[in-house]
Order: structure tokens, then C-alpha cells, then sequence
């Protein structure tokens, strides 16, 4: 599993759930980034190249637009989580589902 925001991209290395979405959504809310985050069997990374990972989920997080047209068929995650409003724009979710990858929103 991977995440991104504007300054950092995390991966889970350790094979065994050691990203805590929900902490990491937290971490976020409270005005930090990716780039703070400092686990245990983790790889950080610059966030674009998370898009062209073979991962099974991925979060992008922070920017508006951050999943747009122009990366989104650089994609091969197999799901992709979208936890505010406009992060994955309209084309980018087209291309998501012309590639069967399935796109969950977790807004209200």
C-alpha cells in the first residue's frame, strides 16, 4: 500500500498493514505532511512516483486535481481511495474506470 501528498510519497515495505490510513488521515487534518512521517518499515518517496507504482491501494491526499488527466493512465494501483472532495478530477476518474480500476470516495 502507498500514499501521497504534495511533498512526500510513503510505502508500505513491511508487507504487513504498516500504514494507518486513518492515522495518516488524521496526520493530514492537523496540518502536516508525508514528508514528517517517520515509521517502522516504510520507504518514502518523491509522491508522483506512487502513480506509476503496482501497488494495491492508493491515497492521494492534499491537492486539489493531484490525480488529473495527465497521470492518471500512469495509474496501476488497484484501487484508488479519494478522501476529499476534487482530489481526482472528473477526466482522471474516467480514465480510472476505462482502466477497471475502481475509484471509493471517503468524503461527506
Amino acid at each position: 500500500m502507498a500514499v501521497a501528498d504534495d511533498f512526500a510519497g510513503i510505502i508500505d515495505i513491511g508487507g504487513n498493514g504498516g500504514l494507518k490510513v486513518p492515522e495518516l488521515i488524521n496526520y493530514r487534518k492537523n496540518g502536516n505532511d508525508f514528508s514528517q512521517v517517520f515509521w517502522e518499515n516504510i520507504r518514502k518517496t518523491k509522491p508522483g512516483f506512487l502513480m506509476r507504482m503496482e501497488v494495491d491501494i492508493l491515497v492521494p491526499e492534499v491537492k486539489t486535481g493531484i490525480l488529473n488527466e495527465e497521470n492518471a493512465f500512469d495509474v496501476r494501483a488497484k484501487v484508488v481511495i479519494q478522501t476529499g472532495r476534487g482530489l481526482v478530477t472528473y477526466n482522471a476518474a474516467q480514465i480510472l474506470e476505462r482502466k477497471m480500476i475502481p475509484l471509493i470516495t471517503l468524503y461527506t
